[in-house]
Order: C-alpha cells, then sequence, then structure tokens
C-alpha cells in the first residue's frame, strides 16, 4: 500500500477555511452580545416557526370548511322546508 502525502496547499487552504469560519462565529457572537438578542431569529426559532405558519394555515383552511358548512347546512334547510311544503300541497290535493 502507498502512503501519500498531504500537500501543503491542501494543509493551508483548511486552516485558511477554519480561520474564515472562526471569524464568522466570532463577529455572530459579538454581535448577539452587544444586542443582547440572537443573530439569526429565524435559525433560533427554527421548525417551530415552520410549525406554527402550518398550524395557522391550517386553521385557516378549517374555519373556511366550517363556514362553507355553515352556508350548505342554510340551503339544506330551505330545500327540506320547500320539499315539505311541497309534500303538503299535494297531500292537500290528494285529499
Amino acid at each position: 500500500m502507498k502512503a501519500t502525502g498531504v500537500s501543503s496547499a491542501a494543509i493551508s487552504n483548511a486552516l485558511r477555511y477554519q480561520q474564515a469560519k472562526m471569524q464568522a462565529e466570532l463577529i455572530k457572537a459579538t454581535k448577539e452580545s452587544q444586542t443582547g438578542t440572537v443573530a439569526d431569529i429565524g435559525l433560533a426559532l427554527g421548525s417551530r416557526t415552520t410549525q406554527a405558519v402550518t398550524f395557522q394555515r391550517d386553521l385557516d383552511r378549517l374555519n373556511g370548511i366550517v363556514d362553507s358548512n355553515a352556508l350548505v347546512t342554510a340551503r339544506l334547510k330551505s330545500t327540506q322546508d320547500s320539499l315539505g311544503q311541497i309534500a303538503n300541497s299535494a297531500q292537500s290535493f290528494l285529499s
């Protein structure tokens, strides 16, 4: 098995990447400590925010269904009353 070494360019790039990442984290931590709030609210809230938005959409959709059902109920009651009147008229006609 042949052992291959890691090039100095690869090591240099890895160190440069680590340094840039640590500087970004330091800037973020400094901002958070100065403002007293988290730097990225969306990231901090994460999936809970998505879940809350989804629940709100579901609630709105279900409220729409409830409103639609109320309208259908009113129409069915009107139809039932009309059919009852027709039945009474037919019954009195046959008598």
